[in-house]
């Protein structure tokens, strides 16, 4: 994988792990005793967004991911150019 491959991975898990930091937050705060509608409500709104958001953060690594590995596979080392091409 090339550097600006896994530097957009790389920032791509941070907003993710941030996400997930954030909605724990949410989800501890849905587990009060006090839990009203209003901010059940709420709390499973903000769960479904950052679901949503994580979704598209996993597609858009996949996609990263998988244009690397294209670009990977066209490139031919130096080592296994030589052998097929002897002189």
């Amino acid at each position: 994988m090339e550097n600006h491959h896994r530097d957009l991975a790389r920032r791509l898990f941070v907003v993710a792990t941030e996400l997930v930091e954030d909605v724990h937050e949410a989800a501890v705060a849905g587990q009060s005793p006090k839990l009203t509608i209003p901010l059940c409500l709420d709390v499973a709104r903000h769960l479904r967004g950052v679901a949503d958001a994580l979704g598209a953060l996993a597609v858009t690594a996949e996609t990263v991911a998988r244009s690397a590995g294209r670009r990977d596979k066209t490139k031919t080392s130096p080592v296994r150019s030589r052998r097929q091409n002897p002189r």
